[in-house]
């Protein structure tokens, strides 16, 4: 059986099922180690690890391309509001000044590869969300196998980072409830002629017994 063959009926088997994307590697290697069609020139574990690094990229690439469009600004905005990094480490994942994510923030121009690495960057984040930025901050700053997170972006792994950290839950959507229209009413603002009304009223004093005013004078330093 061919590779080929073996790909386009584990790809309808994996879409039959249900199967996550990319699920038809794991199938296909099933088969593979089954049937003991594997080349001889590469092992079935080589193979599975090419395959799956592939379909990582894939899929990457694929939320490349269905990304909304962001500027760079609300892009950086919403990497420091994710990882709860500082602008010196943020700005370590760059290989760039503290000075230069400033200006990426402020609209300023970025190059086509930082671009690239902050999309991607954002990306990987987002699936490893643990859904609260301190929770972030202590995944990318502490060590896993020997290995600091924040360094694997650094070299711009993030199928690696991946792996490492794993998926997180995400950020917990809070359910949005319409007010209803007594609680619209409530709140809302009185009319123009009826707060023009108010400013004219008089204001009620109560006439009691005060303090007797102290006269300070200004006395000059005489001297010497």
């Amino acid at each position: 059986m061919s590779s080929s063959v073996m790909d386009n009926q584990a790809t309808s088997a994996g879409g039959a099922m249900g199967l996550p994307k990319c699920a038809h590697v794991v199938l296909a290697f099933g088969v593979m180690s089954a049937t003991g069609t594997a080349s001889q020139d590469q092992p079935l574990e080589e193979f599975a690890e090419q395959q799956v690094a592939f379909c990582n990229t894939s899929s990457m690439d694929a939320q490349l391309r269905d990304e909304a469009p962001q500027s760079t600004s609300a892009a950086v905005s919403e990497l420091r509001r994710l990882t709860g990094l500082t602008w010196d480490q943020l700005a370590r994942v760059f290989s760039v000044s503290r000075r230069t994510l400033h200006f990426w923030a402020s609209g300023k121009q970025i190059n086509a590869a930082n671009k690239e690495h902050l999309k991607r960057t954002l990306i990987a984040l987002r699936q490893a969300d643990r859904g609260d930025a301190q929770l972030n901050r202590e995944m990318l700053l502490n060590e896993s196998a020997d290995v600091l997170p924040l360094d694997l972006l650094i070299a711009r792994k993030y199928d690696e980072l991946l792996q490492l950290v794993g998926h997180g839950p995400g950020r917990r959507k809070i359910p949005h409830h319409p007010l209803s229209r007594e609680a619209q009413e409530a709140r809302r603002p009185l009319p123009p002629a009826q707060l023009v009304d108010l400013l004219q009223d008089s204001i009620h004093k109560d006439i009691g017994r005060g303090r007797a005013a102290r006269t300070v004078k200004n006395l000059r330093r005489k001297r010497d």
